[in-house]
């Protein structure tokens, strides 16, 4: 849809805006240590905590330090892909813990983005730990903003700051979760540092419904365009009706045939609203 508004921040729009893919997930092999057998995960009444982020940035070493010794690790359906979980005890309560594969963006390349993402959008976590190096900070923010944009529950984890301060690089988390609207944690996995702190910050955010974060602005068009889709939708996506919006905007084949089946019989009303949008005409939706 970008190129249909021919506009500079519409094609940051394109950049930036996600592209889901959902399928559906099943389980594979298990595995655990030799101290006992795997613990039982998964279940259906524990609150979930994905960890996302690039590869090489200490998500596993974060992963084995929440959940400790026993996985399970299942091949995701139709894919060599391993997908990793494991049950956390965070002050007092259960977490079931995914480890997902490395991803580098919501617009997916590679098979592991692909299955990362059809993991966030068909699961629901109840919160997103977004694992970033402290040292390319810059380079990996683009990810926590697709997250936020998406209305995941986000928390971002700064991870590596031992070598990040050894370069002489000093990350103001305080002010960084401001601007951001966002718990963020600063943590070295290796050492276990910090890993309290992001404790206490999983628990309190699972206790309470986080505030949304404020969303980027665009260009006035979109902006309008975004608002009128936004209120002709009223089905129930795992995404915040924003990012849906987005995405239509995007002409995503697959989020359209998501939206004929949440939206029933109004389908008709917005896939016209569309077409005025796209053409450049005030459409009104009724």
């Amino acid at each position: 849809m970008a190129r249909h508004f021919g506009s500079e921040a519409a094609q940051d729009l394109k950049k930036r805006v996600l592209f889901p893919h959902r399928r559906r997930h099943r389980r594979g092999k298990r595995c655990g240590s030799c101290h006992g057998g795997a613990v039982r995960v998964g279940a259906a009444s524990l609150p979930k905590l994905f960890l996302v982020g690039n590869p090489n940035v200490g998500k596993s070493v974060l992963f084995n330090r929440l959940t400790g010794l026993y996985v399970t690790v299942s091949n995701y359906p139709g894919t060599t892909v391993e997908v990793s979980r494991g049950q956390a005890r965070i002050l007092g309560r259960s977490y079931e813990v995914v480890d997902t594969p490395g991803m580098y963006s919501l617009l997916p390349i590679t098979e592991e983005e692909r299955v990362a993402r059809s993991l966030l959008l068909s699961e629901r976590p109840d919160a997103v730990l977004h694992v970033v190096d402290a040292k390319n900070l810059e380079r990996m923010l683009p990810l926590t903003i697709q997250l936020i944009e998406a209305g995941l529950p986000v928390i971002l984890v700064v991870n590596i700051m031992d070598e990040a301060e050894e370069l002489g690089l000093k990350i103001e988390t305080g002010r960084l979760a401001q601007r951001l609207g966002i718990p963020v944690v600063g943590t070295v996995s290796t050492t276990g540092r910090g890993l309290d702190e992001l404790k206490r910050t999983i628990s309190s955010f699972s206790a309470a419904v986080p505030s949304p974060a404020q969303p980027l602005q665009y260009a006035p068009a979109i902006e309008e365009a975004l608002g009128k889709l936004q209120s002709a939708l009223s089905g129930d996506y795992s995404l915040s009706r924003r990012a849906v919006a987005l995405l239509l905007l995007q002409e995503d084949e697959e989020i359209w045939r998501l939206a004929k089946a949440k939206e029933g019989p109004r389908f008709p009303l917005l896939r016209d609203l569309f077409r005025q949008l796209r053409q450049g005409q005030p459409a009104p939706f009724s």
